[in-house]
C-alpha cells in the first residue's frame, strides 16, 4: 500500500490526507484514482446530519439483507446504495417524524428521490422517530410507484396511501431472497 493509499484510509477524506502529505488535494485524488483506490469518504464522520441518519439506516439495511452489496463502498456518490441479489438496485432513505409546514400541527416522513427514482429497482425508506433512534416502520416502494416523485410524504397519524408497502423488517431478506 502506497504512503497516498495509507493516508487516505486512515482518514477517509481527501483534504485531511492531502494536508498530511503536504500536497493539494486533487493530486492526492489523481493519485488515488490511478492506483485503483476507491474515493468513498466517509460520510459517518465528516457527513451532516442528513448523512449521517442516511449512514445508520444504510447499516440497519445490510444487517437486515446481509447478502446486500453496499455500491457506496466502492465509489462516491454512487447512483444507488445497494445491490441485492446481484441484479435488484437498492437505494436507502431515512426521515425522523417532522412537521411539515407551520401551518401544520400534523407529523410525517419526508423522503427526496431525485434522480434515483430513474435508477433504482426499490426504495427502502427508514421511517424514524423524532430522535432518528428507533425505526417506526418501513416502507419498500418498487420502481414503477417511485418513478418521477421527487418527494414523497408520509402521514405518521394513518396508513395513507403509502401504507400498503409497509414492510416487517424480518420480511427484507426473505423478500429479496425470493426474487
Amino acid at each position: 500500500m502506497t504512503i497516498e493509499a495509507e493516508s487516505y484510509a486512515k482518514h477517509k477524506n481527501l483534504k485531511i490526507a492531502a494536508t498530511e502529505l503536504g500536497i493539494p488535494w486533487q493530486t492526492l485524488y489523481v493519485k488515488l484514482r490511478r492506483q485503483g483506490v476507491a474515493v468513498t469518504g466517509d460520510k459517518a464522520r465528516y457527513g451532516g446530519q442528513s448523512d449521517q441518519l442516511a449512514v445508520k439506516a444504510e447499516a440497519l439495511f445490510k444487517f437486515l439483507v446481509p447478502n446486500a452489496v453496499s455500491k457506496n463502498d466502492e465509489q462516491w456518490q454512487a447512483k444507488f446504495d445497494f445491490l441485492v441479489g446481484g441484479r435488484n438496485r437498492v437505494d436507502v432513505k431515512a426521515s425522523k417524524r417532522n412537521k411539515q409546514s407551520k401551518r401544520s400541527k400534523a407529523l410525517r416522513w419526508s423522503f427526496l428521490f431525485s434522480k434515483q427514482s430513474y435508477e433504482c429497482d426499490f426504495f427502502c425508506c427508514f421511517c424514524l422517530t423524532e430522535d432518528g433512534e428507533a425505526v417506526e416502520k418501513i416502507l419498500l416502494i418498487p420502481h414503477e410507484i417511485a418513478q418521477g416523485l421527487q418527494t414523497m410524504s408520509v402521514p405518521c397519524a394513518s396508513r395513507g396511501k403509502w401504507g400498503d408497502f409497509e414492510v416487517a423488517s424480518g420480511e427484507l431478506a426473505d423478500f429479496f431472497a425470493s426474487i
